[in-house]
């Protein structure tokens, strides 16, 4: 009789602590999955801490007139960047960009090319995602410009390029098509502004790809 009441006792301790340990189990649970939710939502909200994004596919405008004589048009050409940015949060990014425009053209023999841009330091505002996948921004930089040109008729050439490089200013905005975790596509237009030489100042039209990692909390 004693180690009947006894077991009894011992089979309701048994039970209280199994259901507590599932009750326990179940908080566990409940939390991991809030915990996820809410890294989710960050995730949907930045593309990351770290950026690296090459525009490949481009054009540029020099609006200056410094490239373009009657019948021989160097102004037009295509546009080009590299840079890598650093997330300080959500919607404030320190970038280093490397940009330029090249064009060349031939005419009658005479054979024109032009490269120009920067390598420069600018601050990206994010102003916050459009849904789950559009993150416009808006990025200011100050840049460091040269510029190299060649001229060439009959085997005769001509060229020049600035040793000394000059102060450049630049702008340039669009959105990030977010693709996936680790991709993206930026699609923007931007303004260049120097004189090295020449006055290269235009505007241009960018697309590439962006490759995103890290976390911003």
């Amino acid at each position: 009789m004693f180690i009947r009441g006894n077991m009894k006792k011992i089979s309701v301790l048994i039970l209280l602590a199994s259901l507590c340990g599932m009750a326990q189990a179940q908080f566990q649970s409940d939390d991991e999955v809030v915990t996820a939710a809410l890294n989710q939502k960050k995730f949907s909200e930045n593309l990351g801490r770290h950026h690296i994004s090459l525009g490949f596919l481009g054009y540029f405008k020099s609006t200056s007139g410094d490239f373009k004589l009657p019948g021989f048009d160097l102004s037009q050409g295509t546009g080009q960047y590299l840079n890598y940015r650093y997330s300080f949060d959500k919607n404030v990014d320190l970038a280093v960009d490397i940009r330029a425009w090249t064009s060349d053209e031939e005419v009658n023999g005479l054979k024109g090319e032009v490269t120009a841009g920067g390598v420069g330091i600018g601050l990206r505002y994010n102003p916050g995602n459009i849904g789950e996948r559009l993150f416009p921004y808006l990025q200011a930089n100050v840049y460091s410009v040269t510029e190299e040109y060649k001229l060439s008729y009959v085997g005769l050439s001509i060229t020049g390029n600035n040793e000394d490089p000059e102060v450049g200013f630049g702008v340039n905005g669009g959105f990030e098509i977010k693709l996936g975790k680790l991709i993206s596509i930026p699609i923007e237009a931007n303004y260049l502004y120097g004189k090295p030489l020449d006055d290269i100042s235009g505007y241009g039209f960018t697309g590439g790809i962006s490759f995103n990692w890290g976390d911003v909390n």
